[in-house]
């Protein structure tokens, strides 16, 4: 019999599989690519040894698989065909649209925009699972990156007569103790401001057609309430976005907006700027919407983002 090595990773029929083992394996289906970091966080407690211990095993086991990712870069984890067996065999992929062996196989590898932005939303996983651990009376029930799973419908403007589909980047369930419910949406600053307003808008039309109502078995919008929470790259953005949001008037309360590096910090913390704020921030001033011409638009305008960081009140997610 061959000594077991790199060469000659021990098969996974040889490897006793753990609840754990599984749940490493589900993160990995669902959010197709993780770091050990991540994984540390979201199965092991925290612990990277610990992760890094049995994520070996995994990988020994030909479960899942390891792709460099460059110089001074943690090491970018994937699922392998015989991690989607194991998933398969364990009726772990039930609550999932139907995905074959061929389907798995025939996944196209994902673009370096698509790799970048996939381990942000990681990133945010990881911090709200990390975070949680350290509230007596908040557990995090949910965090679903699996866009399908809550995909849904809606008008995207107030004159749009044709409905189009809104995947969310995340869905996430907080117990605080009562029940709290998120979308995530993770911008790395690529979008268009008018296809950020956009997507807006279906949330905004999906709350109050009661859309999410009807998902909880419920008839009134208020009896199924959300928020969508933006991680964006900077203030100027984020302040870019709510001045859109409230120029365009109706939503003030439904969106949350914060930075990439603030979420990742510190999520539940008071860092969330809503349009009603940013509102209240820059009234009676110069860079209140009203009298912002289409060229300050187009510049970064440092003077609104140092009075909005000084005036401006931000919120934690409850």
């Amino acid at each position: 019999m061959p000594k077991l090595n790199q060469k000659n990773p021990k098969p996974a029929e040889s490897l006793s599989l753990q609840v754990r083992d599984l749940d490493v394996l589900q993160s990995l289906f669902e959010s197709r690519l993780a770091t050990r970091e991540h994984l540390a966080q979201l199965h092991f407690g925290g612990s990277y040894e610990a992760a890094q211990n049995r994520l070996k095993k995994l990988k020994d086991g030909r479960l899942l698989k390891a792709t460099p990712a460059g110089i001074g870069k943690p090491e970018i984890l994937s699922l392998a065909l015989q991690g989607f067996d194991a998933l398969k065999a364990h009726r772990r992929l039930e609550r999932y649209p139907r995905f074959t062996r061929e389907l798995f196989e025939d996944r196209k590898p994902l673009s370096p925009m698509t790799v970048e932005h996939e381990l942000a939303v990681m990133n945010v996983k990881a911090a709200f699972v990390r975070e949680a651990r350290g509230w007596e009376d908040l557990a995090v029930r949910e965090f679903v990156t699996w866009p399908l799973l809550y995909s849904f419908s809606a008008y995207v403007s107030h004159d749009s007569t044709q409905l189009q589909e809104i995947k969310p980047d995340g869905f996430i369930e907080l117990k605080v103790p009562q029940l709290q419910r998120f979308f995530l949406e993770v911008d790395r600053g690529s979008e268009k401001l008018d296809t950020i307003l956009r997507k807006c808008h279906g949330y905004h039309h999906f709350y109050h057609s009661a859309g999410m109502a009807a998902r909880y078995g419920v008839q009134e919008a208020h009896e199924a309430p959300f928020r969508v929470i933006f991680s964006v790259e900077s203030e100027a953005r984020r302040n870019n976005i709510a001045e859109a949001l409230v120029r365009e008037g109706s939503i003030l309360k439904l969106v949350w907006i914060t930075t990439r590096a603030q979420m990742e910090r510190d999520p539940f913390g008071e860092i969330y700027l809503t349009p009603r704020s940013y509102r209240e921030a820059v009234h009676g001033t110069a860079h209140e919407p009203s009298q912002v011409d289409s060229v300050d638009l187009r510049q970064t305008r440092k003077g609104r983002d140092d009075l909005v960081r000084a005036k401006a009140t931000l919120a934690s997610l409850f």
